[in-house]
């Protein structure tokens, strides 16, 4: 990331700890102007240790009451050590669980709506009066699944189908407050997702989290509505588009299967 494109005097992140969310930690803390950051996540970035201006919130997000607690201390962080100033948002948190849906444990399921609508749409919420006052952003991190039905991974495409429908309408209600929005759609990327997700089989083309995180940042300052990472991804759904999506549902639980049959 080019620092003369980024004008952002604070960064709201949620998940910093791993995956796509440390790489943005990274790609920001390597900027050589103050930015404060507030990480929101269970557990503490290791690369935020000891360095000035950053903070870590513990908090689990999948629970909307540690969100309200933990909201009014972001807050008055911001009014000690960033009183102006444009924002930026990132909600970047969420999982997904690959396998079939009659077998998945139900708690998790519920967990991972918590998780990854849920918890974006109440963050959003609290953030939006200090974005619309000072002026900012927000990336939302959805997915290239949240474009078509995905069997097999039912409840993480359907919430990150939420997330990009969600972003792109939000994007045209705050246009009048000049606040972008962004639905940031990778697809696979060398991080513990697909680890976590019980998917380790899959056989697909990996991007790396800095090219995604990378992309983001082009779209951003682009004023782009959403960008889908990766050219065989952006292919995928410039055919996807064309095809009914009964079709496209058979097609990926073809691909999907886990029993490969």
């Amino acid at each position: 990331m080019k620092q003369k494109t980024f004008d952002y005097s604070a960064v709201i992140l949620t998940g910093g700890s791993s995956g796509i969310g440390a790489t943005f930690l990274a790609s920001i803390l390597a900027l050589k102007q103050k930015v404060v950051i507030c990480n929101l996540s269970r557990h503490k970035p290791e690369s935020i240790e000891g360095r000035e201006d950053c903070y870590h919130f513990e908090c689990d997000l999948s629970q909307s009451e540690a969100i309200e607690a933990v909201f009014p201390k972001i807050q008055e962080l911001l009014r000690e050590k960033c009183p102006t100033g444009r924002i930026l948002l990132i909600n970047n948190s969420g999982f997904g669980k690959y396998g079939k849906f009659e077998e998945s444990d139900l708690a998790t399921q519920l967990n991972m709506i918590e998780l990854n609508v849920c918890a974006v749409v109440h963050l959003t919420r609290l953030m939006l009066p200090l974005l619309i006052e000072r002026g900012g952003a927000m990336i939302n991190l959805a997915s290239v699944v949240g474009f078509f039905p995905a069997p097999y991974m039912a409840t993480y495409a359907a919430t990150k189908s939420f997330v990009l429908d969600w972003s792109l309408a939000l994007r045209e209600e705050l246009k009048e407050h000049k606040i972008k929005v962004l639905a940031l759609c990778p697809g696979a990327t060398k991080t513990g997702f697909f680890k976590v997700a019980n998917a380790t089989d899959f056989k697909v083309k990996f991007q790396s989290a800095e090219e995604v995180v990378e992309e983001a940042w082009k779209a951003l300052e682009s004023d782009k509505g959403f960008v889908v990472s990766g050219f065989s991804n952006k292919m995928r759904i410039s055919i996807y588009k064309f095809l009914p999506l009964l079709w496209v549902a058979r097609s990926i639980a073809k691909q999907f299967r886990p029993d490969g049959n």
